[in-house]
């Protein structure tokens, strides 16, 4: 459903990739509200026809996966955003109490990039409990407390659109409102 929301986004300033074909029943039997319908009914054709979408996994010998240490260019894409998106491994889970923390969080750390996490809900709050900060600046981050899967994914798309709809300097200078937490972040994984 993302991958539907970037395409009828249709912005250049988003960069993401798209490997594997989305199939019926992976996450779409939680399509709730109309605008997820419709986003889907208007993209999922044209995100079929793009797979495999290769933004940062130029290099990568096999496609099935998005491990960190091999599938991305720091010098043409990390130096050059602000924001990462993360989609963690779990989105919804049976038990909304487990929480997945993944290494797919560790790219936007170590580039010094504040990140939206697209989880399971408690997962800034787990972050947090492990001792890293979280952007409450930039995000509104109470979609962490909303269990309904639709209603946080509606919410985090919200979150992103917000920044879309900000100018190249404030987007800059969001960043660099919040790049001591970005340091901080990096500092506390490394030690």
């Amino acid at each position: 459903l993302l991958g539907c929301y970037f395409i009828e986004k249709n912005d250049d300033r988003i960069l993401w990739s798209y490997l594997i074909e989305p199939e019926e029943g992976h996450g779409f039997e939680y399509l709730q509200t109309s605008k997820q319908k419709k986003l889907y009914s208007d993209n999922i054709e044209k995100l079929k026809d793009i797979v495999p979408k290769q933004i940062d996994t130029h290099e990568a010998k096999k496609l099935e996966s998005f491990s960190i240490t091999r599938n991305y260019d720091k010098d043409k894409l990390s130096l050059n955003n602000y924001f990462d998106i993360v989609t963690e491994s779990e989105y919804t889970h049976q038990n909304d109490n487990v929480i997945y923390v993944s290494d797919k969080i560790v790219r936007p750390i170590v580039n010094l990039h504040p990140f939206i996490v697209v989880s399971t809900p408690g997962y800034l709050k787990h972050l947090q409990q492990l001792g890293f900060k979280t952007y409450d600046d930039i995000f509104d981050e109470s979609y962490d407390d909303i269990t309904d899967h639709s209603e946080r994914l509606d919410f985090i798309m919200n979150e992103i659109d917000k920044i879309l709809l900000k100018s190249p300097e404030e987007v800059k200078s969001l960043y660099e409102e919040n790049f001591d937490i970005c340091v901080y972040n990096r500092d506390y994984l490394f030690n």
